[in-house]
């Protein structure tokens, strides 16, 4: 928070979440448990998330790419705007996840929704 308060940035992932304490948009057509942090920093500090995916070439340089801007909604009620920013990053993820299938890969089960227990 502090961070974001000061007008830093902060860098997290958002595909995957490993408290189990997310929330289950649909992610290419099916409920998946994805981290909520991303979206509740965004909207109590009103901190812009800008979606940013790195890509390897197959020369195996690297490019970056910055999409669109989420902006939140200071009025929206929290909940409501955890769910629709949460939402907005799920479509963007799914944007370059369609455009780069092989950069992606799921170490775990990913389409579970954390219903098996830890062993």
């Amino acid at each position: 928070f502090s961070a974001l308060r000061g007008n830093e940035f902060l860098a997290l992932l958002g595909d995957r979440d490993f408290s189990r304490h997310g929330i289950y948009p649909d992610f290419f057509g099916k409920k998946a448990l994805i981290p909520k942090g991303p979206a509740v920093f965004s909207h109590r500090c009103g901190a812009t998330i800008v979606p940013t995916f790195m890509i390897r070439e197959p020369d195996d340089t690297f490019t970056l790419f910055f999409d669109t801007p989420i902006v939140p909604d200071p009025a929206e009620p929290e909940a409501k705007a955890v769910e629709h920013i949460t939402k907005e990053c799920v479509a963007v993820i799914e944007k370059y996840v369609r455009r780069y299938p092989d950069q992606w890969y799921i170490f775990k089960p990913f389409w579970d929704n954390g219903a098996k227990k830890k062993r």
